[in-house]
């Protein structure tokens, strides 16, 4: 593990232990009550459309601040009112400046699923999510190693979706393996920060038609929306990109448009 990505999960794995101490997780899961376990989403993300998660991020430690001031809850409104089927929430707080509170004003905003994205290194971290309102939550291939079949198992337990994420074959085998029915394939190395399109490109191949594949990091434009689709993504996470629109309804209605099967017939004519 490189030594940033190192240093971003000492710094959650000492957080968990803080919030432990002041939250046990007895509490924890005596607030969250009662869960069901979550529908198969694989047919929607699979869907001719294509699925778009539209990303709420303050920051990030390659790109410095975006949107430091954004409020979490307007902006899954208007991401819900342009198209998005799901809205992501970057929580960490040291390197994204992200908050278990950002999630909560967003889950509460919108009915569409919310994703807790965080670097989980605990199954704490599960609870918290849960308990915030989060249906899906992200978990690191790279990170979790040979404890990600039992992280899937919790997170399904609790009533989250994981979204496994992966940016090489190995990370890909051992995410088909944990039985995750959704996989993230991550353009930008956690190593490095660089982003690379033909990474999610390649490895959209290797998903099983049991499993759906999301396509994360460095789509900025319409064109490497379409590239990723014809290279067989079903799902697309946007960030970035839509933190430095002033309009992301209309950016996220200009990206779902160029996946409709009306634009594919234009193009093709």
């Amino acid at each position: 593990m490189h030594r940033y990505l190192e240093s971003i999960v000492l710094r959650r794995t000492e957080r968990v232990r803080r919030d432990k101490a002041v939250e046990p997780p007895e509490v924890l899961r005596e607030a969250l009550g009662r869960v069901r376990p979550p529908l198969d989403p694989v047919p929607g993300i699979r869907g001719a459309r294509g699925f778009f998660m539209a990303e709420i991020k303050r920051a990030s430690p390659s790109a410095g601040p975006i949107a430091m001031d954004v409020n979490p809850g307007e902006r899954a409104k208007a991401y819900a009112l342009g198209g998005a089927d799901a809205v992501s929430v970057l929580c960490e707080p040291d390197f994204f400046k992200g908050s278990r509170g950002d999630l909560r004003a967003a889950a509460s905003a919108v009915d569409i699923p919310v994703l807790c994205k965080d670097f989980v290194v605990d199954p704490y971290q599960l609870l918290q999510a849960a308990v915030d309102g989060a249906r899906w939550v992200l978990l690191i291939a790279r990170i979790l190693g040979g404890s990600l079949d039992g992280m899937v198992r919790k997170a399904l337990s609790l009533g989250l979706e994981p979204l496994v994420e992966v940016h090489c074959e190995k990370e890909m085998r051992r995410a088909i393996a944990s039985r995750a029915r959704v996989i993230g394939i991550n353009a930008r190395d956690l190593d490095t920060f660089r982003v690379d399109l033909d990474v999610p490109a390649r490895l959209a191949a290797c998903c099983p038609a049991h499993c759906a594949c999301i396509a994360e990091s460095g789509i900025r434009t319409v064109d490497d929306l379409l590239f990723l689709r014809a290279a067989g993504a079903h799902g697309f996470l946007v960030g970035e990109t839509l933190m430095r629109r002033g309009d992301p309804e209309n950016a996220i209605l200009s990206f779902k448009n160029a996946l409709s099967p009306d634009a594919r017939e234009s193009e093709a004519v």
